[in-house]
């Protein structure tokens, strides 16, 4: 299973290829959402990698999406600016068991 990359800056992108994934800029919702469709139907795409600023723009959509099927991991990334929410981690684990923390 490969990974691919939707983010919006070039840096992201480039560190990513060194690191052996491959990606693409997107900066529009719509881009995001075509390119998350795309990689979809695609097999051999195991993890979709996104960048916290794409994910931020497209939440309920990325939600359905990782709820609505069982074939491909979303993994959100920071930009190389860093994180922008902090508690991101505790927010998520907070959704996923249903407590507020």
């Amino acid at each position: 299973m490969k990974s691919y990359l939707l983010c919006q800056k070039e840096a992201t992108l480039l560190c990513m290829r060194l690191a052996g994934i491959s990606g693409s800029i997107v900066n529009t919702p719509e881009e995001t959402i075509n390119m998350i469709e795309k990689l979809m139907t695609q097999n051999d795409i195991g993890i979709i990698m996104i960048s916290e600023n794409l994910t931020i723009q497209n939440r309920q959509y990325i939600m359905e999406k990782k709820l609505s099927q069982n074939k491909k991991l979303f993994i959100q990334i920071p930009e190389p600016e860093g994180v922008i929410h902090k508690d991101y981690i505790t927010q998520q684990i907070g959704n996923s068991i249903g407590l507020k923390l």
